[in-house]
């Protein structure tokens, strides 16, 4: 695991991808075009403290009219629970994934990987996301929270 995850940190290494696509990169690539009037950016830990708050943003900036009665199903589709108990209808992820659908959709939480990483090795991430993409892009993939202005 922490070998894999140094590993993640010093070469942006993404499993599954080419070797030369790199996570920070990624990231940094979005940020860049943020203000563009056809990018939203959405941060996982904004969609966890208030999923229907943040999709009722999501739904504004495409136009999108949503009728308040529909938002509980909404919530109760897009949920981690939901779709773990959709996923495990799907026989082919039996096929790709040890455990089928059940494991295809982890435990969707944040902030596990403080109870797995050394304060050096958060440290560490820390200076390399703001090296690779900047102080204000690594400060939002970190919380969520976007630069004033």
């Amino acid at each position: 695991m922490h070998q894999f995850y140094l590993k993640f940190l010093e070469q942006g290494y993404m499993p599954g991808h080419t070797p030369d696509t790199n996570f920070w990169n990624c990231i940094y690539q979005w940020w860049k075009v943020r203000d563009l009037p056809n990018v939203k950016p959405a941060h996982y830990n904004n969609l966890k403290r208030d999923f229907v708050g943040e999709a009722k943003k999501i739904a504004d900036f495409l136009d999108i009219d949503i009728e308040e009665s529909l938002w509980p199903q909404i919530e109760k589709h897009c949920s981690i629970d939901y779709m773990r108990d959709l996923s495990a209808k799907f026989e082919d992820l039996h096929i790709i994934f040890n455990g089928g659908g059940q494991n295809f959709i982890n435990k969707g939480t944040n902030g596990r990987w403080k109870e797995v990483l050394s304060q050096e090795e958060v440290d560490r991430c820390d200076e390399i996301a703001v090296r690779e993409m900047g102080a204000e892009c690594a400060h939002w993939l970190k919380t969520g929270e976007m630069p004033p202005g």
